[in-house]
């Protein structure tokens, strides 16, 4: 008989049928065990994990438990588990004694927990009986350990845009949890619909050819097909719903185990009980009505109640508001009431978890769930929403400086509303979904009779709240005209405190690694430029030796100190590290490409550059700054490679090295999505500088093609910003002729080449 690989399965599947076909697959692999087994004497062939529950899916390992205190297993085991690999089966197998698999061993975990889905395939029948199940006590609390260790490694969210359907947070993982507590208690558990997961992950197996797990964009649409919805969102919008009630009843299972062995938890749940009133009990650290029905504005007052002491909704609290499903009526005093209290975003999370956040606000049903597919953002737009809201309460208890600028907000509710309406533009058809985001706000907050100086100040954060990160990454915040842009756009301190934490906090929410160290300094200095314009002004002269103002604002009394003695020395080259970040310098007379080759060499050494700027002195030597970073540590972890680097740096300036030569090595990432290049041109930018805004999918040596372009057009390059945002890298050139922007003609049609050359 053939092994029913994923070849012979059905292509497309017809949904619904996830857990007949698991069934159907586990028992033709059961035969093929079966006759290849040679019934070896005191041994048991036990069938553990997803085998031994009989789901096994399309590519999944057939995980083979053996039982013996025999120590001659090895020879007659081979040609059985070679058969098996040579049939095209993925075998895991492992061999252990009886008194081995009733030991629960902190250091094997793993074995305890698979045997709990334990059936017998052939053997010694009472050498299986044997076996025994752990204790509760034993295992339990190692399993919810595991557990929450796993939900951390996800974000603690359901909400990812390429999710993990077997371990991520609502996945099959968080079903069999359910399902090993309540073998280990001995209780019937009721469990959430789950054959919509199941359908995923046989479709995501199939379409992959292999063990895979990740619902990445390329397997939803190949998913979508086979599973036949309209459309890869509908499918997305599919998973969350059946994923976020599954998830959620993994945590409650493991808050009442926690609950019941923490003395501590104990202790914190009979104080808490304290704080029933007479609209709420508080049982076991979670809050119940009281009374038999409740009206909306109890529920009002229950997330009040949670923004007040943090604590969860009950299982019969959350049941009974997520059934409410008629439209509340706010006003701005219940609102602010909520989101001016220390536990906010638990608030805003358990309306948003039970529905009753569209109760309010229906105009944010087109961000429920919504997959707006890039390289860039990680979660859903509604969990990135809340993340950013948890992001700001949190931004004031931090011991920093966007910590000082936070907790020296006035009106810090009206941040927390802006944030939870800033992305709400993009449920809608729209090219500017801030805009689109403004109206949405305007109509659902005039509801709420907000004052009309504060709702105007809640849509001037959701209209500019992408201006700051704009500008870091595409303007020069040590650019006069650049402080000069955003303060004409916030026009006071206190704006631009409020949308500095907003930008803060929204980048922050797009992935755990998003606010880089080197965002967190652009932000920080484009802050502090903004916020001089608008108390001190800025000054544009000439510093001393030909050198714009620029070259004092970007640079430290030291580093300009270095610089000089650099020249007098006849050093060209210097490495330092300057936090996350290193700094290279190079100064040197100037030449042609100059640049360009500098860029070419510390990409063909695998640093990825962050910032470079040039400065010509009137005697035409350049001070060459690059702020770049090492991904992989090399530089950190051989400090030979330092020196090496140095020297390498040295002969591509000196020309002793073709920069192009190297680069031809490095090649082009793999990617399942190509970014569109988009080449944008200002000259009104700066006032002396035409400004070219190149965004193109990155790869090595993009930098170095771009630099010799201008070169080779006649150009000089004053300042280069650079940001990647995933695979997408965003280049702005400041560009001069004869030390002037450019004209209109040769702007428009160097803007034309660019396009070309990235295409």
């Amino acid at each position: 008989m053939a092994l029913p690989s994923s070849s012979s399965l059905p292509p497309e599947p017809a949904p619904g049928n996830a857990s007949r076909r698991l069934l159907e697959r586990t028992s033709l692999i059961d035969e093929q065990v079966l006759s290849l087994w040679p019934s070896l004497t005191g041994c048991a062939l036990c069938a553990v994990g997803g085998y031994g529950r009989r789901e096994l899916f399309p590519c999944s390992d057939v995980d083979l438990l053996i039982v013996s205190s025999r120590t001659d297993l090895r020879e007659p085991l081979a040609p059985f588990l070679r058969a098996l690999w040579d049939a095209g089966m993925r075998v895991s197998q492992s061999v252990h004694t009886v008194e081995e698999c009733n030991e629960v061993d902190d250091l094997n975990i793993e074995l305890s927990i698979s045997l709990l889905d334990r059936r017998i395939l052939a053997g010694d029948a009472a050498l299986f009986e044997k076996l025994r199940d752990p204790r509760r006590e034993q295992l339990a609390p190692a399993l919810a350990r595991i557990t929450r260790e796993r939900h951390a490694r996800f974000g603690n969210t359901v909400y990812h845009l390429e999710p993990n359907v077997k371990d991520a947070p609502g996945g099959l993982r968080d079903l069999q949890v359910l399902r090993w507590l309540a073998k280990l208690s001995q209780v019937s558990i009721p469990v959430p619909a789950h054959d919509l997961i199941a359908e995923i992950r046989t479709a995501l197996h199939l379409a992959a050819g292999r063990d895979q797990n990740v619902l990445n964009f390329l397997m939803q649409d190949e998913c979508a097909r086979i599973l036949q919805f309209p459309d890869p969102s509908d499918l997305m919008g599919a998973w969350y719903r059946e994923a976020r009630p599954l998830h959620q009843a993994c945590l409650r299972r493991l808050d009442e185990l926690e609950a019941r062995r923490s003395s501590l938890l104990a202790a914190f749940r009979d104080r808490a009980a304290r704080l029933s009133n007479s609209d709420f009990s508080v049982v076991n650290g979670r809050i119940y009505f009281r009374a038999p029905t409740a009206d909306p504005h109890q529920f009002l007052r229950i997330f009040e109640f949670i923004a007040r002491h943090g604590l969860p909704l009950s299982t019969d609290a959350e049941d009974r508001i997520g059934h409410f499903g008629n439209p509340v009526s706010i006003t701005w005093q219940e609102l602010s009431a909520i989101v001016e209290l220390p536990y906010a975003s638990e608030a805003l999370r358990a309306m948003h978890d039970t529905g009753f956040l569209l109760n309010i606000f229906p105009e944010l049903a087109g961000i429920d769930s919504l997959v707006i597919r890039d390289f860039y953002h990680r979660y859903t737009v509604d969990e990135h929403t809340l993340v950013a809201v948890t992001s700001a309460i949190q931004l004031r208890k931090e011991n920093n400086q966007f910590g000082e600028v936070a907790r020296e907000t006035p009106d810090y509710a009206l941040l927390l509303i802006a944030l939870l309406f800033h992305d709400s533009g993009k449920g809608v058809p729209s090219e500017h979904h801030a805009e689109a985001s403004v109206e949405i706000a305007e109509r659902a907050l005039k509801g709420t009779r907000i004052p009309a100086t504060q709702l105007e100040t809640v849509l001037f954060l959701i209209r500019a709240h992408l201006e700051m990160s704009r500008l870091m990454t595409t303007r020069d915040p040590a650019d006069p005209a650049t402080a000069a842009t955003l303060a004409a756009a916030v026009g006071t301190s206190e704006r631009l405190k409020l949308l500095t934490a907003l930008t803060y906090c929204d980048i922050s929410a797009v992935h755990p690694g998003a606010l880089t160290p080197w965002r967190t300094t652009l932000l920080w200095r484009l802050y502090v430029a903004t916020s001089r314009h608008l108390t001190l002004g800025l000054q544009t002269d000439l510093a001393a030796e030909g050198l714009p103002a620029r070259y004092l604002l970007t640079n430290t009394a030291e580093q300009i100190a270095e610089h000089h003695n650099m020249e007098r020395e006849g050093r060209t080259v210097a490495i330092k590290r300057e936090g996350a970040p290193y700094r290279l310098t190079v100064v040197t007379p100037d030449r042609p490409f100059l640049m360009a080759d500098i860029a070419g060499a510390l990409a063909s050494f695998g640093m990825n550059i962050l910032r470079a700027e040039v400065f010509i002195n009137d005697r035409d030597w350049t001070i060459n700054t690059f702020s770049f970073d090492d991904p992989i540590r090399t530089l950190e972890l051989n400090p030979g490679e330092l020196v090496r680097l140095e020297a390498f740096i040295e002969d591509a300036v000196a020309k002793r090295r073709n920069v192009a030569e190297l680069l031809q090595g490095r090649a082009r990432p793999r990617t399942t999505a190509r970014q569109p290049p988009r080449v944008a041109a200002d000259n009104d930018a700066s006032p002396n500088a035409t400004l070219f805004e190149i965004t193109a999918e990155d790869r090595p040596g993009l930098l170095y093609s771009l630099s010799r372009f201008f070169s080779e057009s006649g150009c000089n390059i004053e300042t280069v910003l650079i940001d990647t945002e995933g695979r997408k890298a965003i280049d702005v050139f400041y560009v001069t002729r004869a030390g002037q922007a450019l004209d209109e003609t040769e702007t428009v049609q160097m803007r034309e080449q660019l396009q070309k050359l990235t295409a």
